[in-house]
């Protein structure tokens, strides 16, 4: 992060029902990351969730639920026109 302090980084990570502690805590650990040193840079994440997690069966596969992104120093007005698509793709795929 030093060397690179002003790159937009993205990750992308799925949302899989058995994995949510890890994801929970890799997201943690980012944003903490993202706090540290003279310059803090800013970040956020976005989910698109296709299933209920909950209603999902205890039946072979990886229960994948959805998908995310984590975004550090986004450009500006990123956070806001990927959370309008999120929430636009959701409704498409939910219907």
């Amino acid at each position: 992060r030093k060397k690179w302090n002003t790159a937009i980084i993205a990750l992308w990570y799925p949302l899989i029902a058995r994995r949510k502690n890890e994801t929970t805590q890799m997201l943690t650990e980012l944003e903490d990351f993202g706090k540290l040193g003279t310059i803090p840079c800013e970040s956020f994440k976005v989910e698109l969730i296709v299933r209920n997690p909950d209603e999902m069966k205890e039946e072979a596969g990886p229960h994948l639920y959805g998908s995310g992104m984590f975004i550090m120093n986004p450009p500006y007005k990123l956070k806001e026109k990927m959370e309008y698509a999120s929430r636009w793709l959701e409704g498409l795929l939910k219907s």
